[in-house]
């Protein structure tokens, strides 16, 4: 339209300039152009009123196009609620399942929680290690107290962490990294395996001057210490004294391993720091430990096998929890990583001490 009307306007100052002959023509040329101007007005108005129908029609239909609005946010609504309705689900399976996920960190996890996901009776760690110590270790002298490669040491933490240990022969070169991956294990339980409710009394009795009321008193102690770390203590303490047994040639003596291992066995807890005094609190833990190892048929008289458990199964919590009682073992290969009997003291009661 614009462009007719500029056409239209040119024309009209051309036939007012025009003179003569030429007149008609400029004349005639000017109306059709005037045609064409009005015809484009006329489509220009067409399309305006077309236009102002369309807008005034989507105007009437806003209710129309916000309840489409509204529907998608109500699909949208719909879809969360079922999603979040899964999720309230799924997640307490999800917790329970990390709960008593077997494949978790051994060290740092507390003794009876990792007995009871893995439905185990001794600690995973313990048994491995003390089980290769049997095997290869000894006789090598100074174990427990000479450190083996750091290297080592923290590949096969880690990989007791990884639960990707299937046997320790390849550390028993170095029967050090064995000994100290299981002290480092007992180092890091958050509570002693002699525990903390139980220190004081631990304390009370190795202070007893008479050597037949202190082993009264230590005998008393033991038998209140929860299952888990009754059959560990057990355990360990069993194995230390068969390595004190060849003393001659590891040199490691009760009061030498009592040394070594009373720091990751009991340890001060933060309320009783004032049983700690200077060198005193060592000595007395030093003195426990070298009493249960020296006397180790005499507070634990029931045989122990050493020998390697079936490997960790996924159990459910009720299973996990009648297992730990269980005293029943599953021998992998039928073979034992040491001599599986002890000797008790000639059968000697604590009571009749």
């Amino acid at each position: 339209m614009d462009s007719a009307r500029y056409r239209h306007q040119t024309a009209v100052r051309h036939m007012q300039q025009t003179t003569g002959s030429n007149v008609a023509p400029a004349i005639a040329k000017s109306d059709v152009l005037k045609a064409e101007l009005e015809e484009a007005s006329l489509k220009v108005d067409q399309c305006r009123d077309a236009l102002t129908i369309e807008m005034l029609t989507i105007v009437t239909k806003e209710v129309e196009f916000a309840q489409l609005f509204v529907d998608w946010y109500q699909l949208q609504a719909d879809y969360h609620k079922r999603v979040s309705q899964i999720l309230e689900e799924t997640i307490p399976d999800l917790k329970t399942e990390i709960k008593d996920y077997v494949f978790r960190p051994v060290y740092g996890t507390p003794l009876e929680e990792h007995l009871r996901i893995t439905n185990r009776q001794i600690a995973f760690v313990v048994e491995q290690c003390v089980c290769g110590l049997l095997s290869m270790g000894m006789k090598e002298e100074g174990l427990f107290r000479i450190a083996g490669s750091a290297a080592k040491a923290k590949k096969l933490k880690t990989a007791f962490d990884a639960h990707l240990v299937d046997d320790v022969l390849e550390y028993t070169k170095d029967s050090h990294v064995l000994a100290g991956a299981l002290k480092s294990y007992l180092r890091e339980l958050p509570e002693p395996l002699l525990t903390y409710n139980l220190y004081p009394e631990w304390i009370e009795a190795v202070r007893i001057t008479s050597p037949q009321a202190r082993l009264q008193a230590l005998w008393q102690v033991v038998q209140k210490l929860p299952k888990a770390n009754f059959d560990n203590l057990r355990y360990l303490i069993k194995f230390l004294s068969k390595l004190a047994s060849t003393s001659d040639v590891n040199r490691m003596t009760p009061q030498n391993i009592a040394i070594v291992m009373a720091p990751n066995l009991i340890w001060v807890p933060d309320e009783f720091q004032h049983f700690s005094m200077n060198m005193t609190a060592a000595n007395n833990h030093s003195a426990i430990v070298d009493t249960l190892v020296t006397y180790a048929d005499w507070f634990f008289q029931e045989e122990v096998e050493f020998i390697l458990t079936s490997p960790s199964v996924p159990v459910t919590p009720t299973l996990a929890e009648k297992s730990i009682h269980s005293t029943e073992k599953q021998v992998i290969n039928g073979e034992s990583c040491g001599n599986t009997t002890e000797q008790s003291l000639s059968g000697v009661q604590p009571s009749q001490l």
